[in-house]
C-alpha cells in the first residue's frame, strides 16, 4: 500500500482515478513463477495495466510497482493528455478456456486514433494486441506484437 501511495503521489499529473490490485497464487507445482500481482490504473486518459509473477509475493509486488512506475513515466513522456484524448479507454481482454466460452466482455473506445497512439495504448495496458478505430481510414484495426520482433497491423479491406 505504501508503494502504491508513493507512485500515486509521484505521478499526480497522470490523474489516477482508481487502482485495482489483484493477487493470485497458482497451486500447480509445474508453474515456475506461481505468485502473481496485477495492477490496473484507471486514469483520466488510458487504462494502464501491469502484471508480474515470481516465486514469492513480495518480489512480485516490487516488480509490478516498478513496471507501473515505468509505464507512468512513459505516459508522461508522451504528453498523452491533450484535448483529443479525454475519456476512459478500456482494454480488451479475452480469456481462453476449454471449451471456448466468452467469460468476459469489454467495450473499448471507438474514438479514432493514429497507429502511433494505438501502439502507446497497447504498451500501457500491457497486452499483446490492441483494437482501435484508425484515424487514417476510420476503420476498426488491430495492432499486435509479432512473435519474433516488431509490431503487426491488421486492417480490413
Amino acid at each position: 500500500q505504501e508503494k502504491l501511495e508513493k507512485i500515486t503521489r509521484h505521478h499526480h499529473s497522470v490523474n489516477i482515478k482508481e487502482l485495482e490490485v489483484k493477487f493470485s497464487v497458482e497451486k500447480n507445482p509445474s508453474i515456475e513463477n506461481p505468485q502473481t500481482v496485477e495492477i490496473t490504473a484507471f486514469t483520466k486518459g488510458p487504462v494502464i495495466r501491469a502484471k508480474k509473477a515470481s516465486t514469492d509475493m513480495l518480489s512480485s509486488i516490487d516488480m509490478v510497482v516498478e513496471k507501473l512506475d515505468r509505464q507512468f513515466e512513459k505516459l508522461k513522456g508522451k504528453a498523452y493528455h491533450s484535448k483529443n484524448h479525454k475519456g476512459r479507454h478500456e482494454a480488451i481482454e479475452l480469456k481462453e478456456t476449454v471449451p471456448p466460452l466468452i467469460e468476459r466482455r469489454k467495450n473499448f473506445s471507438s474514438k479514432p486514433m493514429s497507429v502511433t497512439e494505438a501502439i502507446l495504448q497497447m504498451e500501457l495496458v500491457d497486452h499483446d494486441f490492441f483494437v482501435f478505430r484508425n484515424a487514417e481510414n476510420d476503420k476498426i484495426s488491430v495492432i499486435y506484437f509479432r512473435k519474433g520482433s516488431g509490431i503487426g497491423l491488421l486492417e480490413p479491406e
